[in-house]
């Protein structure tokens, strides 16, 4: 169990439901790192996320949505070679979340995407690494997978169908994955959608 600084804790209540809860460990990888919980202590992870989102978006239409929602927030920024992230204060992206026409479900995984890419970029901050560019493009994985988007699927991974997609998508964030999918092969996707 990691041990967390004290005093650094923001609770945030989405639609005044459902929890989520940003955490500093002391044994962060860097000044500045931070966690995700989710509802009753649970921490966040992507699989959680995949499955929140595979049980809550039905469609195309609404998978493009949320996507631009993400992109085409104030603090989300699509370059040619990085993903850049402004949160500062994080309740702004409570704030934005909240204002939105979407799920209180949707609305915690929309923010906890934010943060996620905020936290990448903090640990693996680009260039020379990838940043959120690995989370970001397993959400477009995600749904290029369950509504059959030729633009957003990866050519090394078969044999994918809609009871193991959230844990194929969540597996292949591993170096050590059977697919054998890298940093490269995320950030050449990321390049060929982004890069012009």
């Amino acid at each position: 169990m990691a041990k967390f600084k004290q005093g650094f804790k923001e609770q945030y209540l989405i639609d005044n439901t459902l929890n989520i809860t940003l955490l500093q460990p002391e044994n962060r990888k860097r000044e500045n790192d931070y966690i995700i919980h989710w509802e009753n202590g649970h921490q966040f992870t992507d699989k959680h996320l995949f499955e929140l989102l595979l049980s809550n978006i039905e469609n195309e239409q609404k998978a493009r949505e949320f996507i631009d929602y993400f992109t085409n927030s104030e603090f989300i920024t699509l370059n040619k070679k990085c993903i850049n992230t402004n949160i500062n204060p994080k309740k702004e992206v409570i704030d934005y979340v909240e204002e939105l026409s979407l799920s209180s479900y949707l609305k915690l995984a929309l923010a906890s995407i934010i943060f996620r890419c905020d936290i990448d970029n903090i640990n693996y901050n680009c260039p020379p690494y990838n940043g959120c560019i690995r989370h970001y493009i397993q959400i477009l994985l995600l749904f290029g997978y369950k509504f059959d988007i030729a633009k957003w699927k990866l050519d090394k991974i078969k044999n994918i169908n809609e009871h193991n997609i959230a844990k194929i998508i969540s597996d292949i964030g591993y170096p050590s994955n059977r697919y054998k999918i890298n940093n490269n092969d995320f950030k050449n996707l990321y390049i060929r959608l982004y890069g012009n």
